[in-house]
C-alpha cells in the first residue's frame, strides 16, 4: 500500500510529438474531417502565427488540476464559480498554455543550438528516470495504479520524461558558464544559518488495521499487558505482502499490516498529517492509543528519538547551497531568455478569451 504520499514527478506539459509521413504515395481518397468541437475552435494563443487552442490546454495535465479542483469545490465548480475557484482555474490555464508555448521554443531551440540528445542518450536517460520512480513504490501493481491517478500510462511517462530531457538540456546549455564562488555560499549559510538544521527524529514502527473497532482491541491488550506491541507486530508483519499483492482479495485487502517505517523527521510532510500529529505526541518507547488517519486506525511506537542538530558549514552543506544558489541563477537567466525567446516567435496570449 502506498501509505507515504509519493508522485511521479514530470514535465506538467505533455503534448504529443508530431510525426511527418514518408514513403506513401498521395490518394485521392476522400477521409472525412471530424468536425470540430468548441474547445478546438476558441484560439488562446499563438507561436510563429500558428494557433493553440482551449483543447491543447485542456489536453495537457489541466485534467489532474480539474480533478482537485473538484474535490475542493464540487463536481460544477466550472459553471458556479466563486471567485476563489475562478481565480485558482484561471491560474492553471495560464500555467498550461505557458508551458505549451515554453516547450514548443525549448524543442525548436534544443534544434537550432544543436544540443538535442541522441536517442540513445534519451532511452538511457529515460529509462533510469522510471526505475528511479519504481523504487518510490512497494510494488509495480502500486507504481502502476499511481500513474492512472494522474492520467499517465507508462508509455505517456516515456515520453514526458523524454520531453523534459530535450528541454533541460536547452537549460544546461544556457547556464553552462554560472560560476558560484566560495565567498557566495559562505555569505548565503550566514544569511541563513537557522535553516540549517537537521529534524528531529523518530525511529518508529506501527501496525495499522482498517477498522476502528480491531484497533481499540489491539489497544486493550496491549495497555493490559496480555499482549506486546512486539508480538502483534511479529503477529501481522507477512500480511503486507499479501495486502499490496497484484490478486490481492477483498478479505486481504483488510488484514492489519505492520510496518518498521524507520527515522522519520517530526516535520515529514510525505506522511499523513493526522499520523505526523500522533506520532509527534509520543516519548522515546511509548505506544500510541488508536491513530486514525485517511488509511485507517494506526497504533504507532516511537522506537527513540533523536533531537534536531544544527549544521556547519560541511561538505553537504556546501553541496546543498551550491545546488541552491545554481537553481535560483539558472531561473533567472531561464526566465529573461525566454521572455526574449517569445518575442522572437511572436507568441500572443489571449487571457481574456481563456478565462472566459
Amino acid at each position: 500500500m502506498k501509505f507515504r504520499k509519493l508522485i511521479i514527478s514530470v514535465m506538467i506539459v505533455t503534448v504529443g510529438l508530431t510525426l511527418a509521413g514518408c514513403g506513401k504515395k498521395a490518394t485521392t481518397k476522400t477521409v472525412e474531417v471530424p468536425a470540430k468541437t468548441a474547445e478546438e475552435k476558441v484560439i488562446v494563443g499563438e507561436i510563429e502565427g500558428k494557433s493553440i487552442t482551449l483543447a491543447d490546454v485542456y489536453a495537457t495535465d489541466l485534467k489532474t488540476k480539474i480533478k482537485e479542483l473538484k474535490t475542493k469545490y464540487g463536481e460544477d465548480f466550472a459553471t458556479t464559480q466563486d471567485a476563489a475557484s475562478k481565480k485558482e482555474f484561471d491560474t492553471a490555464k495560464e500555467q498550461y498554455l505557458n508551458q505549451i508555448i515554453e516547450k514548443k521554443i525549448l524543442f525548436k531551440k534544443a534544434t537550432e543550438l544543436k544540443v538535442t540528445p541522441t536517442d540513445e542518450a534519451l532511452t538511457k536517460a529515460v529509462e533510469a528516470r522510471i526505475t528511479a520512480s519504481k523504487a518510490n513504490y512497494d510494488s509495480e501493481a502500486a507504481f502502476t495504479a499511481d500513474l492512472a491517478t494522474y492520467g499517465y500510462t507508462l508509455d505517456t511517462l516515456k515520453v514526458a520524461f523524454r520531453e523534459q530531457e530535450i528541454g533541460q538540456a536547452v537549460i544546461i546549455y544556457l547556464t553552462k558558464d554560472i560560476k558560484i564562488t566560495d565567498a557566495a555560499i559562505k555569505e548565503y549559510y550566514t544569511a541563513n544559518k537557522e535553516t540549517f538544521v537537521d529534524s528531529a527524529t523518530v525511529a518508529t514502527r506501527h501496525i495499522l488495521f482498517q477498522t476502528e473497532a480491531e484497533a481499540k482491541v489491539a489497544d486493550t491488550k496491549i495497555k493490559n499487558k496480555t499482549v506486546t506491541f512486539q508480538t502483534l507486530f511479529k503477529q501481522y508483519e507477512a500480511n503486507k505482502a499479501k495486502v499490496t499483492a497484484a490478486a490481492a482479495s477483498a478479505s486481504d485487502k483488510l488484514l492489519p499490516i505492520s510496518e518498521d517505517l524507520g527515522e522519520i523527521a517530526k516535520t515529514n510532510a510525505n506522511y499523513d498529517p493526522d499520523f505526523m500529529v500522533g506520532l509527534n505526541a509520543l516519548k522515546t518507547n511509548q505506544i500510541s492509543a488508536p491513530v486514525k488517519s485517511s488509511f485507517g486506525y494506526h497504533i504507532i511506537e516511537a522506537k527513540a528519538i533523536k533531537a534536531a542538530v544544527k549544521r556547519t558549514l560541511d561538505t553537504e552543506v556546501t553541496t546543498s547551497i551550491k545546488s541552491s544558489l545554481l537553481n535560483a541563477e539558472s531561473e533567472k537567466i531561464y526566465k529573461a531568455k525566454m521572455v526574449e525567446w517569445k518575442k522572437e516567435f511572436n507568441v500572443k496570449l489571449y487571457l481574456d478569451v481563456l478565462n472566459k
